[in-house]
C-alpha cells in the first residue's frame, strides 16, 4: 500500500533475553486503505491477543478484528464494525475477553 493516509500495522512479537523475534504478522486480514491497534495482550509465554481495524471503502467504515496467536497458530476470533475498540481483557483463567455489541465474548489464550 502507498500514498497518503495509509499504514500497515503489524503485531511483532520479542523474546526480551534474546531480543530475536518469535512471531511477526499484518495485524489484520485485507490489505485497506488505513490499518489501526486498538488494544494488545502478550502474555509471558509469548501468546499474543489484538484488536486492530481499517478503514474500508469511501464511506470510511471502520471494521475491528479481533485476533490471537498461541505456538498453534494465529486465528481471527471476530470481525465487525460493532466491536468496543479498547475492550480487549485478559481474565484470570487465561482467557481473552472483548465486547461486541454490548455482548462479552471470550477466548482461551495459551
Amino acid at each position: 500500500m502507498h500514498g497518503l493516509g495509509t499504514s500497515r500495522a503489524r503485531v511483532i512479537v520479542r523474546d526480551l533475553r534474546t531480543h530475536k523475534t518469535t512471531f511477526a504478522r499484518r495485524a489484520v486480514s485485507k490489505q485497506q486503505e488505513l490499518e489501526r491497534f486498538h488494544h494488545v495482550i502478550v502474555r509471558s509465554g509469548g501468546s499474543v491477543a489484538w484488536i486492530a481495524s481499517n478503514i474500508v471503502g469511501g464511506e470510511g467504515v471502520r471494521v475491528l478484528e479481533v485476533w490471537k496467536h498461541e505456538a498453534g497458530g494465529s486465528q481471527r476470533l471476530d470481525s465487525g464494525t460493532d466491536i468496543a475498540r479498547r475492550s480487549l481483557r485478559l481474565t484470570s483463567d487465561g482467557r481473552v475477553r472483548w465486547i461486541r455489541h454490548g455482548v462479552v465474548k471470550h477466548a482461551p489464550l495459551h
